[in-house]
């Protein structure tokens, strides 16, 4: 009998050991998010506890940086975000860029990577390069449990002093995932509130391409 409550003990030790670890998996070098997101969780609403929205928070940092965070939720399992995330289009901030172009797997140790050369036309033409992170950080590609996408501006124009953003990607059930993200950056035209335009979008473009739908017009 004492034996066998020892491994019953061992067993109980190595399953909540388990557990922990798999809670704190670190992210590889590289994919980690930008900070952790302060957004709330949207309100659980009548008959659905996640609902399909995102709540948002935004300030100034450190640097006179901005940022914006958020946090919401997509009615779609996860592989089907990540497919969703393997599009730059998806991705690229569309409010703001004008025109680019896309170059694949700049970086190796990736499950996805790729670099877009933007184009912006305002009063002057401004020309700079995001690249861009995914990564399964829990589970696997087939069945993962925690996606990373991380991407910053890594060249070109000045005027453009910093743009950067990670989406954290964990399933919550075979439908539902959650979204947690970061937007930061700075540059002469750019606010607090733009942060949290950017997350938005991002999420609304996520949601439309997951359910099939054309990406939103910004």
């Amino acid at each position: 009998m004492r034996a066998r409550l020892v491994v019953v003990a061992l067993l109980s030790t190595a399953l909540l050991s388990g557990c922990d670890s798999s809670e704190n998996t670190p992210a590889p070098p590289g994919l980690e998010a930008l900070e952790d997101s302060t957004a709330p969780e949207p309100t659980a609403q009548a008959g659905d506890p996640y609902p399909e929205t995102l709540s948002t928070v935004h300030g100034t940092g450190q640097g006179d940086a901005v940022y914006g965070h958020g946090r919401g939720f997509v009615h779609a399992p996860i592989l089907a975000v990540f497919e969703a995330m393997k599009n730059p289009d998806t991705l690229v901030d569309r409010r703001q860029i004008d025109e680019w172009r896309v170059s694949w797997n700049v970086e190796s140790g990736y499950d996805v990577s790729f670099r877009t050369h933007n184009t912006v036309r305002n009063f002057i033409t401004i020309e700079f390069e995001m690249t861009f992170r995914v990564g399964v950080v829990e589970g696997t590609a087939e069945a993962p449990v925690r996606i990373i996408e991380v991407a910053r501006k890594t060249s070109g124009s000045s005027y453009v002093e910093l743009a950067q953003h990670s989406i954290v990607v964990t399933k919550v059930n075979d439908t539902t995932t959650k979204l947690e993200i970061v937007v930061q950056g700075k540059g002469a035209t750019v606010g607090p509130s733009d942060m949290a335009v950017s997350a938005r979008d991002l999420f609304n473009s996520i949601v439309a391409r997951v359910h099939g739908r054309p990406l939103p017009d910004v």
